[in-house]
């Protein structure tokens, strides 16, 4: 079980990077489409430091369909990454 879950962080270490990574230029990608701007980087703000909690968000979604039975207190845990990632990101 541990390995299990030690495994789902990792990968979600690459994706949260890749897919944060990813935002900082759909606004661009889209050729400056306006409804993009809800979720991707225009410049460097508040919001675009954000860019690594919505992938975060995601990704522990999805980790939670398949980890839910092995982690306990997964949302509590979950939260406080979340909420410190900005800083660090």
């Amino acid at each position: 079980m541990r390995k299990m879950i030690l495994r789902w962080e990792l990968v979600g270490i690459v994706v949260i990077i890749l897919a944060g990574s990813a935002l900082h230029f759909v606004f661009e990608w889209t050729h400056y489409w306006r409804p993009a701007v809800v979720v991707a980087a225009v410049n460097e703000s508040t919001w675009e430091h954000l860019l690594g909690f919505w992938p975060g968000l995601l990704f522990a979604l999805v980790e939670y369909l398949f980890i839910r039975k092995a982690a306990h207190n997964f949302w509590v845990a979950k939260s406080l990454g979340l909420l410190a990632m900005p800083k660090w990101w």
